[in-house]
Order: structure tokens, then C-alpha cells, then sequence
């Protein structure tokens, strides 16, 4: 939830290769899914669950991804996305800096 993983390092380089705020957000949280997705199909490859949990789940991961892209796109202001990442960046660089200091 921090963005410790390669969707928090990504956004600040696509921003820094031109390409846009909404943009940048989109690509960014399809990169995330794809990543959460190859993660939960890995666990759930040793773990016991039943099919029609897993059906359930990966179809409320695909929504909600197509949800969250398209309020990205349409209703969110760049300015706003800039500040949630801006946010985000920083509560991860203070987890960081308070694991190296324990």
C-alpha cells in the first residue's frame, strides 16, 4: 500500500520521461494489477482454495483495476494525482528510512 514494489518506482520515471499525470497513473495501476494478479495466482497455486473463491476474486481484481483507470482518466485532476503520489512517495521513503534506523 506504500508503493514499495516496481508501480512506486515506476510513476516518477514516466513522469520524468514526458509522459503525462493521467497517463502515468493508468499505466502505472495496470502495472500494479498485473503484478498483484501473478502474485495471488502464485499463492493460490500451494494454497487451498476453492475455484469459484478464485473466479470471484479475479474478476473483482479486474474490475476494480478498470474502475480505478477509468476514474484515473475521467474525474481525477492531474494536480490531485500528483499530490497523492507526491504523498505516497514520501510515506514509503519514511517506512524505508524506519526500517534502516531499527
Amino acid at each position: 500500500m506504500l508503493a514499495i514494489g516496481g508501480s512506486g518506482i515506476l510513476a516518477p520515471f514516466l513522469l520524468i520521461i514526458g509522459y503525462k499525470m493521467k497517463r502515468a497513473s493508468v499505466t502505472t495501476a495496470l502495472v500494479a494489477t498485473i503484478a498483484r494478479l501473478a502474485g495471488f495466482l502464485g499463492f493460490v497455486a500451494h494454497a487451498h482454495i476453492s475455484a469459484a473463491f478464485l473466479i470471484e476474486s479475479i474478476v473483482v481484481i479486474f474490475v476494480g483495476s478498470i474502475i480505478r483507470a477509468l476514474l484515473g482518466v475521467k474525474v481525477v485532476k492531474p494536480s490531485w494525482l500528483r499530490m497523492v503520489l507526491g504523498l505516497i512517495i514520501s510515506a514509503s521513503a519514511l517506512k524505508m528510512m524506519g526500517n534502516l534506523i531499527r
